[in-house]
């Protein structure tokens, strides 16, 4: 259609992306798409509110203990391509990637979200909790990306992750039911048993359920630098005592801050080293 002149075209194109990797770190495949260049867009004319919330950490920790707890089992399922399935409430126009021809002075206008858009991730939420909500869960007040359905057989939780999803229960059929809704509304990926989601991996049997974070870990030596370090039970000399003006400022603080950040979120499995 013609280009509106009110509305700012965004450009597509073909970016790479990191591969997908196992568990183990090895390449499963690799991926390429076609995202928007979400730059150009302009607020209020293209889109308005982007917040999209995601689940916390907290309340992946709850899920797994009650899961542990009750002895329900753990079911992992992924979303493929889950920002394309986002409705648009604003029209959004993009001019054609390289090799598409069109006629003079024309552009695309897009029916349903693209990676890329201010709007993607909060679009995608708004459509899976529809979605989600029209199977009769609820949405917990504490955390908006954790859903529940208490049924007659029992109750199933969902928690949702932005693509990623953990899905638990005691009633096996009624969880197979709701991996055939979502898989009949959404293109999804079976994983079946929960093993790795979010850095955490996630091993279960009839003692109880284990988290780990070794391959994080291991990302995280890497990072730092500190693959082949002698290991040393405790870092720093005893009594050691610091003060603000000690010692001298690091040429690179941003990775300081990075190394920090990543040490944070390893205390979900090793609250010891906080």
């Amino acid at each position: 259609m013609a280009a509106p002149p009110f509305v700012v075209a965004v450009t597509g194109c073909y970016p790479e992306k990191p591969p997908a990797r196992t568990t183990n770190g090895s390449v499963d495949r690799y991926k390429a798409r076609l995202v928007a260049k979400g730059f150009n867009q302009e607020y209020g004319i293209d889109y308005e509110e982007t917040f999209s919330p995601v689940a916390r950490v907290t309340s992946v920790r709850s899920l797994l203990a009650i899961a542990a707890t009750k002895r329900w089992p753990l079911f992992q399922m992924d979303v493929k391509n889950a920002f394309l399935n986002g409705d648009l409430s604003k029209e959004v126009y993009m001019t054609p990637s390289p090799g598409v021809s069109l006629p003079s002075g024309h552009v695309c206008r897009l029916r349903k979200t693209l990676y890329g858009l201010k709007q993607a991730p909060r679009a995608w939420f708004e459509k899976f909790s529809t979605t989600v909500l029209s199977f009769g869960f609820s949405a917990s007040q504490y955390d908006s990306g954790l859903f529940t359905q208490h049924i007659e057989a029992g109750s199933i939780m969902l928690l949702l992750y932005v693509d990623d999803m953990i899905i638990t229960g005691n009633d096996s059929t009624a969880i197979a039911s709701l991996k055939q809704s979502l898989s009949s509304t959404f293109e999804m990926k079976d994983l079946g048993k929960l093993h790795y989601f979010l850095g955490l991996e996630v091993l279960s049997d009839t003692s109880g359920t284990y988290l780990c974070q070794a391959k994080y870990i291991s990302v995280l030596l890497s990072k730092a630098g500190l693959s082949d370090t002698k290991v040393a039970s405790t870092p720093l000399e005893h009594n050691l005592h610091l003060t603000p003006s000690a010692g001298t400022p690091l040429q690179d603080p941003i990775r300081y801050r990075q190394l920090v950040g990543s040490l944070g979120y390893l205390t979900v499995t090793r609250p010891d080293i906080t």
